[in-house]
């Protein structure tokens, strides 16, 4: 009779084991499939991500940039330009004024006294102190209130500094066409202190900072 070995005996254990490192083996197989896909849909995550990021940081100073454009175009330039052409006109009159009291002085002396045709010479200086008179109700009392306009309608573009002295600008031009209407008289302005020496702080801010936004606006736009 022929002997019959005994079947090898195989625990539980043994079995748990096999099933372990079979489930390993089959995830890391699964992990060389997928890793790639795995990977492939990080990266375009991340690349979504970034480029949304960078789209909103050019968008936002994008609108940065035309913020900054809008407040030079509204009130800034505005409020300068309208400044510079009453400081022009004002320089004018006062080049004129300071010629003709050199120039009236010259012809006094040249005149016999008493000067009898006083008159006849006196009458162009005249003019030009009638024509300035006039030049200062219609023309550089409007430029003012034209400044008081655009502070008016476009004062959030303004800074919080500028905006200080908007009450100041509104007092220096309401006594103005007050004494216009001779409602005041030209003694009450005296002692009230009318004066532009009043709103130097205000025109000084105002060039300062139209530069400043200017070269900051360039800044931008060349990076």
């Amino acid at each position: 009779m022929v002997a019959i070995a005994p079947a090898p005996f195989i625990t539980l254990g043994a079995i748990g084991t096999a099933v372990e490192l079979s489930a390993q083996l089959q995830l890391i197989d699964l992990i060389r499939v997928t890793a790639p896909s795995i990977v492939a849909v990080l990266g375009t995550l991340a690349g979504g991500f970034l480029g949304h990021r960078y789209a909103s940081i050019q968008t936002r100073t994008a609108k940065a940039i035309e913020f900054k454009q809008q407040r030079l175009r509204e009130f800034y330039s505005p409020m300068v330009g309208h400044l510079h052409r009453v400081r022009a006109l004002s320089n004018l009159r006062v080049e004129i004024s300071t010629a003709s009291d050199v120039a009236w002085q010259k012809i006094c002396e040249r005149q016999p006294m008493p000067f009898l045709d006083h008159e006849k010479y006196f009458a162009p200086f005249k003019a030009a102190i009638e024509y300035d008179n006039t030049q200062l109700y219609a023309e550089i009392l409007p430029t003012y209130d034209k400044m008081v306009e655009t502070f008016t309608s476009n004062y959030w573009l303004a800074s919080s500094a500028v905006q200080s002295h908007y009450s100041e600008l509104c007092r220096f031009v309401e006594l103005w066409h007050r004494y216009k209407g001779q409602s005041i008289p030209m003694e009450t302005l005296e002692e009230l202190e009318h004066t532009e020496v009043r709103l130097q702080p205000l025109y000084e801010l105002l060039e300062s900072e139209l530069s400043s936004i200017r070269s900051e606006v360039a800044d931008e736009n060349g990076a």
